[in-house]
């Protein structure tokens, strides 16, 4: 059976230790959302928000012409994970990702890409991971490793 081009992208994004004052307001992140869907063609149609917890937790659904965006915030631990999706041509989910990510200013970023509807080898259904990290945490976690190892007894 011959399928159409129905190729899209799926980015999975965690943000730790984000800006305390923009996650806490949701009508903000929802101005983030909104305006970095219309930087990157994604063509936002609606933006849904629930509290899940009262205050401790809510989430974010945009529907796009032809794909979302998810967010779901937990405003108490500084955390919040995304998926944007597209399969419209114009579109650009990382750029998206990217806009979102630099307001929100997190420490620590962990990304997963998943191209959707490539029906290729099986490698091509394979996610790629990246994750990265503020320049100031990896300097102290190196800290902590180098005084581990300093003070690690040696084996007989």
């Amino acid at each position: 059976m011959n399928y159409p081009d129905l190729r899209g992208k799926l980015l999975a994004m965690d943000m730790y230790n984000c800006d305390a004052n923009i996650l806490e307001d949701c009508n903000k992140v929802i101005a983030i959302v909104n305006a970095a869907a219309t930087d990157t063609a994604m063509q936002m149609l609606k933006v849904e928000h629930s509290d899940a917890e009262e205050g401790k937790s809510y989430s974010l659904f945009g529907i796009c012409i032809q794909g979302h965006i998810v967010i779901h915030a937990y405003p108490e631990y500084g955390f919040c994970d995304m998926d944007i999706y597209s399969n419209f041509p114009e579109a650009h989910p990382s750029a998206c990702a990217r806009s979102i990510r630099q307001q929100m200013n997190p420490d620590k970023v962990k990304i997963t890409v998943l191209d959707r509807g490539d029906f290729g080898s099986e490698n091509d259904m394979k996610p790629h991971r990246r994750s990265s990290s503020k320049l100031i945490r990896r300097t102290k976690n190196f800290g902590g490793r180098l005084k581990k190892m300093i003070l690690k007894p040696r084996g007989i």
